[in-house]
């Protein structure tokens, strides 16, 4: 087998060079010799001069003269023609992110980055997930029915084998998913199906009743269009509006807890909110007429059947947007609904409307009255018979509504206070309403709870009192997510500031906001006990990053638990004033890189908290852990770095790479090595640290007038990248100079007028001698000239080889052209590298395999540039061109050698379709043997013989290409793009930051053959 052991990396009017290369912070573990290419006959032939197109598509070009991813299967069940018969009362549940199981001890958690956590609460002082079923998507809520979860996902991707036109093609579903997960055993959770649902969902309910329970998604979609050409506006060219979908779909849940499809409605406009009642699903859409916003819609769905059968009513159209769950409400037959203004309506006021539903198909309007002219609607909450609304522009109005049994409606009252609340929540028997919001009072924006006497809809002056958070300017998931905060009544036991008044009812308020006493950004649970007459802030839970979920743990013990994305904190609220932590878990630590050694491997851990801190004082964490479990595995021991380091293994030795920027404009860049024989014991060897390795831009004409306006010329990007060669490190910064066109006097220039000028880089390298790993030398520097345009670098065996391009003459049509040379880095001896000459090749340099070379090239046409992949050999400074294979309209982006085969990734001029082709290579030809189309932006990468990794959108696909039909062997789906991917054996590696470390076994095969 031929691998491929470095990446070619296209250089263009970048900054920094990044260079991805299989041994770039991987691993130096021995790779499998490669298979030879066929030997080319004894007398070398071929051409050996080239000149490429310079069509602009990699970067300028200097001029001559330098100025320049089942469910069960169900039989379809129509909806009924009218009501099904009227089923036991049923309770209807909203799905959330996180569950408490019965025993108080255990938490089901959603996590944003891990997917489904099952976090054990029984040690406080040491809370730890048990069990992890790893999801990729976008987690929006979920249920738990017995021994089952069912998960609601977005931006969940699906792969199938399809046959197509009479060839196999992949089928890609992209879109929202309901995933069943078995945690009979807590410890090991198991994925069983999941269901496709189109669009992105963007809420659920889930009934349950007489043994029966059903799952309700509602989800939207969205479909660009051409607007009709007689009604497009006249002043413009070209319209395309969004044509809007709702989807709702229904599902049993079996008593194998499997997932039947039921129903399927197709509603028109995009979802705003969804509320339901024990029998009544409704949905509020926004209609779009071509582009023009006008008031909400509202879908009454008869969900009365235990066994998910809907039955859709007709649509009542509303005055105003329906924005929240709240703003609907079912009494009886009574439908009422509030809606705000939309900034084009005219009429810029609020609207409370009633509607008599009998006959789901025939909505009556009864009653409709205005309020809150001029302002926004906020919070609502309806009563059997009163409802409460705040609108808000400067000033609050607390508005109160008396609703009789049939629906008629009157304004009894208009409280006028500072702020706003969004959420209500009815206590003390629904005397009292607890308002969540804001108090803008002398100009503030502080997180307020807010207590009302709701007894007398006359009363003018409801507002019993208000409590604040201790922070100018705060915020919470609370102002638009009603079930991040808790509200309990006789769940606490404290005095009211007058001395006399005990206050049972406890309130948890997530908080993030700027503590300007301090400087610094805060974070964490706000705790408040109320009274019938009272409400007063307690103590804070602190948190380091923004909770999203505050609720009781285990009740019995008075334990508080709080949930953010990477954290999760238990209190113990028995003092409310004085609330003390008992236990700590991080829920997605931050890996950015991962290395493989022999005998251990290492995970950098960023520290995520730290982010207002000056970058002086940042650090992380090299974390030495076991190969059996790189994500979940503590740490066998650990080393502190400054922030922003990069690691790499050469010769198994571990070397740091960091660098910081000083206030007099030098970067120092540190390179430290460590002996990692004893993972336990970590042993620094030796360290450099130097200026020579800054990566920046000059701008060397623009001389002492336009520096001081844009600070020093150049700047400082980071740690530089490195790639290890043998026992040293090779640094390729580019250097970019501005080239202006023509004379301009220095004094003219100004950042608002700078000419148009030709931008180029040229490459400069670096060796760091790693021969001595306790005496690390930085070897003189090797410049290229100014001319010779960096394009890429690529690594094979003890050598970098660097590509570099240089103008030549305009053909006679005015069309560019360059002539393209490698120069070879020979490492072989770390302390004394050497240049090679310059050769001439066809285009950029993908791949060298002994003295084979691969390139891709492009040549003019007639009127377009045409490209082509071409093998050579090298032989005495000269390449002799073998083969050469047109690719047509197609551009190779990445190339990988496995076994007798060439592997690209091609994109289409013009189209935006990428394919893989995968290529036969003879003595003296290639031969074009597959192609395959594939999803997004393909990056390859090695997985052992016969086998290519397509990195595409989020995931890995696995193609097997040793067959005469290569195809899709799995997809490996990711929630982010890692960059950085490490094979050992029959496994890969990909560390995604706060998503993990992904670990995938290469013989997987989960897409079937169709």
């Amino acid at each position: 087998m031929q691998r491929l052991s470095s990446k070619h990396l296209s250089a263009g009017l970048t900054l920094c060079l990044a260079l991805f290369l299989s041994a770039c912070g991987g691993s130096s573990a021995p790779q499998p010799t490669p298979e030879p290419v066929p030997p080319p006959s004894a007398v070398l032939s071929g051409r050996t001069s080239f000149v490429s197109a310079d069509s602009g598509a990699n970067q300028s070009t200097l001029g001559l003269d330098g100025t320049l991813k089942p469910t069960v299967a169900d039989s379809a069940v129509p909806p009924a023609a009218t009501p099904v018969a009227a089923a036991p009362t049923r309770t209807v549940q909203e799905g959330d992110i996180f569950r408490m199981l019965e025993n108080g001890k255990s938490i089901l958690s959603l996590n944003r980055f891990r997917g489904l956590q099952i976090i054990d609460i029984s040690n406080t002082a040491s809370p730890r997930v048990v069990g992890r079923a790893a999801i990729n998507g976008e987690p929006v809520e979920m249920y738990r029915v017995g021994n089952r979860v069912y998960i609601l996902l977005n931006n969940w991707t699906e792969y199938k084998r399809i046959a197509k036109g009479g060839a196999e093609s992949l089928d890609q579903f992209s879109g929202g998913a309901v995933i069943t997960v078995d945690i009979a055993d807590l410890a090991a959770p198991k994925i069983m199906a999941t269901a496709r649902v189109p669009g992105n969902i963007d809420t659920s309910r889930l009934t349950s009743g007489a043994g029966k329970n059903a799952l309700y998604v509602t989800a939207s979609d969205y479909t660009a269009s051409v607007m009709p050409m007689d009604v497009m506006p006249a002043t413009s060219s070209l319209y395309y509006p969004a044509v809007s979908k709702t989807h709702v779909l229904s599902y049993r849940i079996n008593e194998q807890g499997q997932l039947i499809s039921k129903s399927t409605l197709q509603l028109g406009g995009n979802v705003q909110a969804v509320q339901a009642s024990g029998d009544r699903l409704m949905v509020a859409r926004a209609a779009d007429d071509l582009g023009r916003q006008s008031g909400s819609r509202v879908a009454l769905i008869d969900i009365s059947s235990p066994d998910g059968v809907m039955v859709q009513g007709a649509d009542v159209g509303v005055s105003g947007l329906v924005q929240k769950k709240t703003n609907m409400h079912m009494h009886g037959d009574v439908l009422r609904v509030v809606s705000g203004n939309w900034w084009s309506s005219g009429a810029n006021v609020n609207h409370v409307e009633t509607f008599n539903m009998a006959d789901i198909g025939r909505p009556k309007p009864i009653d409709h009255d205005t309020f809150g002219a001029g302002q926004q609607l906020f919070g609502t909450s309806f009563f059997a018979d009163k409802a409460f609304f705040v609108t808000y522009l400067r000033k609050d109005p607390f508005h109160a509504f008396s609703i009789t049994p049939d629906g008629t409606m009157k304004e009894e009252s208009e409280f006028i206070v500072s702020g706003w609340n969004d959420f209500f929540m009815p206590v003390h028997n629904q005397t009292r309403l607890i308002g969540v919001g804001h108090n803008d009072e002398n100009d503030r924006r502080s997180l307020a709870i807010s207590l009302y006497d709701v007894t007398d809809l006359k009363n003018t002056k409801p507002l019993l009192m208000r409590a604040d958070v201790d922070l100018a300017n705060s915020w919470s998931q609370a102002n638009w997510d009603d079930r991040a905060f808790t509200v309990l009544e006789n769940a606490a036991n404290a005095i009211a500031p007058d001395g006399k008044t005990r206050e049972t009812g406890l309130i948890l308020l997530p908080f993030a906001g700027f503590n300007a006493n301090t400087r610094e950004n805060s974070a964490g649970v706000q705790i408040f006990t109320f009274s019938a007459s009272t409400v007063t802030r307690r103590g804070i839970m602190k948190q380091d990053t923004e909770v999203r979920r505050s609720f009781m743990g285990d009740t019995a013990n008075d334990l508080a638990a709080n949930l953010s994305d990477s954290e999760l904190s238990l209190f113990s609220i028995v003092n409310a004033d004085s609330p003390q932590v008992k236990g700590r878990l991080p829920l997605a630590p931050n890996y950015g890189q991962f290395v493989l050694f022999k005998n251990v491997n290492v995970r950098y851990h960023v520290n995520d908290n730290q982010w207002w801190s000056s970058t002086a004082a940042r650090t992380d964490q090299v974390e030495l852990v076991p190969l059996a479990d790189p994500d979940g595995a503590a740490p066998l021991s650990s080393i502190t770095v400054p922030s922003n380091a990069k690691l790499y293994n050469v010769a198994e030795k571990l070397v740091v790479v960091s660098s910081a920027g000083g206030n007099d404009g030098t970067v120092n860049t540190t390179i430290t090595t460590y002996d990692l024989a004893d993972a336990a014991k970590p042993v620094r060897l030796g360290s450099l640290t130097t200026t020579e390795l800054a990566q920046t831009n000059i701008y060397p004409m623009m001389g002492n007038t336009i520096c001081p306006m844009i600070g020093p010329c150049g700047g400082w990007y980071g740690t530089p990248d490195a790639t290890v060669v043998g026992n040293a490190l090779v640094f390729a910064t580019q250097v970019t100079p501005i080239l202006l066109r023509g004379p301009q006097p220095a004094a003219a220039l100004a950042m608002s007028s700078l000419p148009y000028g030709y931008y180029s880089s040229s490459y400069t390298l670096h060796v760091l001698d790693l021969s001595k790993p306790a005496q690390p030398v930085l070897l003189p520097k090797i410049a290229m000239a100014e001319n010779e345009q960096a394009v890429g670098l690529v690594k094979s065996g003890n050598a970098v080889w660097v590509n570099y391009k240089q103008a030549e003459a305009v053909t006679s049509s005015g069309q560019a052209q360059a002539k393209y040379f490698v120069k070879a880095l020979d490492v072989s001896n770390a302390s004394a590298p050497k240049l090679g000459s310059a050769i001439n090749v066809p285009g950029r340099v993908m791949a060298v395999v002994g003295d084979v070379m691969y390139t891709v090239d492009e040549s003019w046409g007639d009127k377009t540039v045409t490209n082509s992949v071409n093998m050579l050999i090298v032989r005495a400074n000269l390449a002799y061109l073998q083969a050469s294979l047109a690719l047509g309209g197609q551009y190779a982006r990445d190339l990988s050698i496995e076994g007798k085969n060439l592997v690209l990734a091609l994109a289409e001029n013009g189209t935006g379709k990428n394919a893989l082709a995968v290529i036969e290579v003879g003595s003296q030809s290639l031969t074009r043997k597959a192609t395959l189309d594939v999803p997004f932006y393909p990056m390859l990468h090695d997985a052992g013989p016969g086998k290519v990794l397509v990195q595409a959108g989020y995931g890995f696909l696995l193609y097997d290409v040793s067959t005469a039909a290569p195809f899709a062997q799995a997809f490996f789906p990711t929630a982010n793009w890692g960059g950085q991917v490490s094979v050992l054996g029959k496994d890969m590696y990909v560390p995604a930051n706060a998503y993990g470390i992904y670990q995938f076994n290469l013989d997987t095969v989960n897409l079937s053959k169709p």
